[in-house]
């Protein structure tokens, strides 16, 4: 049980795109050439992708909008998934002029996912955790294979084998059903190839 809610708090939605640009900038740099400022522009990623969606959740929490963090009830995701998606584009547009393509496209193409996760929960609590982790292993996966960048390509494998573990944790959890769980990794899939093709 300890380990399960472990992996989820740790590897929580919100964190994945400081996973891969943390990915990016340390382990490929060749990736985005001509980056200066690595380091600053991570920690702006950290903080506009992480801290303040978490912020504004634990707010939520907080006023009594939702009853946790987890937001175990679907009808419960609705808000909290809209304003996510609302930050989360208004993240990129703030990127968009300051940082190279690969940057704010793949912060858009999130973004984009965010929102359908948002309209499928009309239908499907599917796992955000799932999709966020399958979906960040295989883009890295893929980029390392566009780049010839073969650390990357390991990085991402071992992205993918920590998404299995993910999956394991929510099913674990009961937090969502097989079928969420499948679910979610095919779109996380299906999100990698199309963020990759946004540019």
């Amino acid at each position: 049980m300890f380990l399960a809610k472990f992996i989820s708090y740790l590897f929580n939605p919100f964190i994945w795109p400081t996973i891969i640009f943390a990915l990016l900038f340390w382990v490929a740099p060749g990736v985005i050439p001509g980056m200066a400022n690595q380091n600053i522009l991570l920690l702006l990623i950290f903080s506009g992708s992480f801290l303040v969606p978490l912020f504004m959740i634990m707010t939520l929490r907080n006023s009594g909008v939702i009853s946790s963090v987890e937001m175990g009830d679907r009808k419960e995701r609705y808000l909290p998934m809209l304003l996510t998606s609302i930050l989360y584009f208004g993240f990129t547009w703030m990127l968009f002029q300051k940082t190279p393509q690969l940057v704010h496209w793949t912060i858009f193409g999130i973004s984009l996912v965010l929102a359908g996760i948002f309209l499928l929960n009309f239908i499907l609590k599917l796992s955000a955790h799932v999709v966020a982790a399958t979906g960040s292993g295989f883009f890295i996966a893929l980029l390392g294979i566009k780049h010839d960048a073969e650390m990357l390509v390991i990085a991402g494998v071992l992205l993918i084998v920590l998404a299995g573990l993910v999956a394991w944790a929510r099913l674990y959890l009961k937090a969502h059903t097989h079928r969420e769980v499948w679910v979610a990794m095919v779109f996380g899939l299906i999100s990698s190839f199309g963020i990759l093709l946004i540019p």
